[in-house]
């Protein structure tokens, strides 16, 4: 299973575009070999510069539509555009603090995956987007450690 695939740009930007972030578990069944997708789920919408999250509940196979053995590996949620505010406001791209956090709380992994924009580079600083960019700007996905490893960026491009 390849989530580039499965998820394409344009599917990326509709759920994006509602300003609601999205998630599911991921899980793997060794008796197949084979990776599975939970079922998603979708976070409360919000507007403006509000901060978007999603519960996604319960890991347990039976509850995600998955088989009974498949055993959770990560979990992966996108991000949401930044449309309104001023233009002095801005958003970091990839996993937020609120992402580390959850890891750090006893996710069912070590590492989480984020569905997000590559940003526009702001020397010394890193990759932002700002109020106003297009929802359909370059999504790119950010696989990110608990253990403080830096994350890994993997365009849609490809």
């Amino acid at each position: 299973m390849k989530l580039k695939k499965v998820l394409t740009k344009e599917e990326y930007a509709k759920i994006r575009y509602k300003r609601r972030e999205a998630a599911c578990f991921i899980y793997y069944r060794p008796a197949d070999g084979q990776y599975y997708i939970g079922k998603t789920k979708y976070g409360e919408p919000v507007s403006d510069d509000a901060q978007a999250s999603v519960y996604l509940g319960s890991s347990l196979p039976v509850e995600n539509g998955v088989p009974k053995d498949a055993i959770c590996i990560t979990t992966c949620h996108t991000h949401t555009p930044f449309l309104d505010g001023s233009f002095e406001q801005e958003r970091e791209v990839g996993p937020s603090k609120g992402d580390y956090a959850y890891l750090s709380n006893g996710d069912e992994s070590n590492y989480g995956i984020v569905l997000d924009y590559v940003g526009i580079f702001v020397q010394g600083r890193g990759y932002y987007i700002f109020p106003g960019h297009n929802v359909t700007d370059t999504p790119q996905m950010y696989i990110y450690y608990n253990n403080g490893r830096i994350t890994d960026k993997y365009s849609f491009n490809n």
